[in-house]
């Protein structure tokens, strides 16, 4: 199989991993590459007994911004929130651009939900301040979604799931906030 380029040169193999593992936009993990993460950080959560959390991380009103600022302007910003996500997160945090306006973090080797709520507030302070960018200063706030795994039978899709809804909830309640995700609990 041969793959091309846009200006038709030859993509090398080399390439093509980078493309299907990183945002070019951003240059954080892919999609791809963070569900894979996902699945080797909760297989050590499992071995070692311990905690993982997934914040899903969406940018309040982004489209709006890309609508009227324009895709380069837009394209500035997401780079900026990439930047300002890896200077919050922890070492050996995972972050990854997930969506049009939606980021991934993976937070490994965390003490619970008090951990990850931290890691939330800061995802959500560092946002909160306007991006000062070449065409326009842009204000965007976050919606943050967090589901937390730990022990056995923890489920990548479950806690995507899971993370997601929090996300939702997030925003259906204004935006500029934060959820927990809590499986409702069988047995009633």
């Amino acid at each position: 199989m041969r793959l091309w380029r846009r200006d038709n040169g030859d993509l090398d193999t080399a390439d093509a991993a980078r493309i299907a593992m990183y945002d070019d936009t951003t240059g954080l993990a892919s999609r791809y590459l963070f569900f894979d993460r996902l699945g080797l950080a909760l297989a050590r959560t499992e071995r070692r007994n311990s905690w993982a959390a997934v914040l899903l991380v969406d940018l309040d009103g982004f489209a709006k911004v890309a609508e009227r600022a324009g895709d380069s302007t837009a394209d500035e910003a997401l780079r900026e929130v990439s930047d300002r996500l890896m200077t919050v997160i922890r070492p050996g945090d995972s972050a990854a651009r997930v969506g049009e306006g939606q980021f991934a973090v993976l937070c490994e080797e965390i003490d619970g939900e008090p951990d990850a709520i931290s890691i939330a507030e800061r995802v959500a302070a560092a946002l909160a301040f306007p991006f000062e960018l070449e065409e326009a200063q842009v204000h965007l706030s976050a919606s943050v979604g967090i589901a937390l795994a730990g022990g056995r039978d923890a489920d990548a899709e479950a806690l995507i799931r899971g993370a997601a809804a929090a996300m939702r909830s997030a925003r259906e309640h204004g935006g500029a906030r934060f959820e927990v995700f809590h499986p409702p609990s069988g047995g009633d």
